[in-house]
């Protein structure tokens, strides 16, 4: 392929968004799938940018009134989902857009950032480098759920970040070009935690390469990012570092998680080499030593370090053990040496696949040196473009996987059922087609995999109210507060008791829960009915003005309309 030599940075670029984009054309008639519907459709606070203090101190998730909640502190992420909201409202296209623009700039940087690493081989063989791996990056079948789940919009920021870091702190030795990498190293970790495995992977590549002075400068300024932004998700957020033991993997042992390790390797490397089969919600746990994951993952992950440190000792650069490194170290945070909230995830590889497209690089670089004839650079073309294609085409079949939750989870559960949460998604996707009796064994299922949950409970009693069992709906609801103060279960259960109980105890019900969803339009809209039909219209006409001041939608301004007439609702 010695004729790429020929062609520019800038058409080589082109020619990577162009395949890119190809690759993901599906994505941009797909919806709000998953977490999506919390993070972005119901999520109040990225709709004006006056909420923005809010976002650097909270979590990503607007659950019912409560504020910005949950275990993540990744405030850009929800500023991305504000500048995509003031641009295309909630207009999922537009944000699939954003969603593969970033991931195509991704790309185009780490075709420089590879130019820039590979110089030592020649300026024409580290063009052809940076040339083949970004394009591989941009199509590979593994990148996939991180450009088709808006969700996962992290992957992409973070790694954005990170490499920003990478080429500010290459382009110069000057003190100011090395604050402005750890400015950007901070930015990568306000966009997820993850990216705290830069420090360590930057600081190598220049101690290796004799620039000793300079990883030292880049780790004390790394290392100050990251206790400014450990200090804003601690003590101004207050962010736990601990989350619910909801998944297998995160409820299982430590011994358990150390047996799991092995085929979280094996399955990482499965995909990065046979992305076949792609599925969400990956919750498997080894649990014996005799088990064939295990003993089988064992065998495939020693003889595949038994390649690796073979082909590292042939490497004349040391590029091949700084990638290795980096692979690594990157998969390191994801083994659930401390407990996540699965067992793996394809998102989750967004960045560290670039450790093995490195070593992948080596190779490529260290080839024969002679010129290639027409008919063997032809033949190389059609190999790579062969490789290409077959990796853009499941990433293209995978996306269509991604056009709604319907799509996605009756596909998925086929080869993954035993997820929990994929069960429960299911269950809703089925109830919103009106097929609840077919949900409600879907829900059960799920709370036969994790009765510790509280979702799948409140859907199932969602279920039950249905077929009129009002008793147990009640107590499935309560199951769900019981679990983890959902907020859905205290809408159903507030509900419910509006409609089976007298005002006074909906009231009783309802004053601790608007301690915790205060902002809950719905929970005190049935708070100013139940004052309504207890005749307590001054208190009443106070709720229903709070909340028309709060929400000045026609909605409220009628509501608060009939509390002043003195209305029984």
């Amino acid at each position: 392929m010695n004729f790429l030599g020929k062609w520019t940075s800038k058409t080589l670029i082109l020619s990577i968004f162009l395949i890119g984009f190809l690759a993901y054309t599906p994505i941009l008639r797909n919806n709000f799938v998953w977490d999506d519907e919390e993070q972005v459709v119901n999520n109040s606070y990225i709709r004006s940018f006056t909420n923005l203090p809010h976002i650097f101190k909270g979590s990503t998730f607007a659950s019912g009134g409560a504020g910005l909640t949950g275990w993540y502190y990744k405030p850009l992420m929800s500023l991305w989902f504000m500048l995509n909201y003031r641009l295309w409202g909630l207009n999922p296209a537009g944000f699939h857009l954003s969603q593969l623009v970033l991931h195509l700039v991704n790309c185009a940087l780490i075709f420089i950032l590879f130019q820039k690493l590979f110089k030592e081989f020649g300026d024409q063989k580290a063009k052809l480098v940076g040339f083949c791996l970004a394009i591989v990056f941009a199509v590979h079948p593994a990148n996939a759920e991180s450009v088709a789940y808006i969700s996962a919009s992290q992957e992409l920021l973070y790694t954005f970040f990170l490499l920003l870091t990478f080429l500010f702190s290459l382009a110069s030795e000057k003190i100011l070009v090395i604050i402005f990498s750890g400015v950007f190293f901070f930015l990568a970790l306000l966009s997820k935690e993850s990216a705290i495995v830069g420090l360590p992977i930057i600081v190598l590549y220049f101690w290796q390469a004799g620039k000793k002075k300079k990883s030292l400068w880049l780790a004390l300024t790394l290392f100050s990012s990251f206790l400014i932004y450990f200090y804003l998700r601690t003590f101004v957020a207050k962010i736990p570092l601990a989350k619910p033991e909801l998944s297998p993997i995160a409820a299982a042992s430590f011994p358990q998680r150390l047996l799991t390790v092995p085929y979280l390797l094996f399955s990482y490397l499965r995909l990065i080499f046979f992305p076949l089969n792609l599925f969400i919600a990956q919750h498997q746990v080894v649990r014996e030593v005799g088990e064939i994951r295990f003993v089988g993952a064992l065998i495939g992950v020693v003889l595949f370090l038994f390649m690796m440190v073979r082909q590292l000792g042939r490497f004349t650069s040391n590029l091949g053990r700084f990638f290795f490194f980096w692979f690594l170290v990157s998969l390191g945070l994801v083994l659930n040496l401390f407990p996540l909230d699965m067992t793996l995830a394809e998102r989750w590889l967004y960045w560290p696949i670039l450790g093995i497209l490195g070593m992948l690089g080596i190779l490529l670089a260290q080839g024969r040196d002679k010129k290639e004839s027409s008919e063997k650079s032809v033949n190389s073309l059609l190999a790579f473009g062969a490789i290409v294609l077959l990796l853009a085409g499941r990433t293209f079949l995978r996306t269509l996987d991604w056009h709604d939750g319907l799509t996605l989870y009756s596909r998925d559960l086929k080869l993954n059922p035993d997820a929990f949460d994929l069960q429960n998604n299911y269950g809703v996707e089925l109830v919103r087609k009106g097929k609840t009796e077919e949900a409600a064994s879907h829900f059960e299922r799920s709370i036969a995999l994790s009765p510790g949950w509280w979702t799948n409970y409140s859907n199932l009693g969602v279920v039950y109210q249905r077929r009129g069992d009002l008793a147990k709906a009640r107590e499935l609801y309560q199951k769900a507060i019981a679990n983890g103060d959902y907020y859905l279960a205290y809408e159903n259960l507030a509900s419910l008791l509006l409609k089976t109980e007298k005002p006074e105890q909906t009231i009783t019900f309802l004053d601790p829960a608007l301690k915790k969803f205060p902002f809950n339009q719905f929970l005190r809209k049935v708070l100013i009915i139940a004052l309504t039909r207890k005749a307590d219209f001054v208190l009443a006409e106070k709720e229903a003005d709070w909340l028309y001041r709060l929400s000045p939608t026609e909605e409220n301004r009628l509501l608060y309309e009939m509390v002043l007439k003195k209305q029984k609702l």
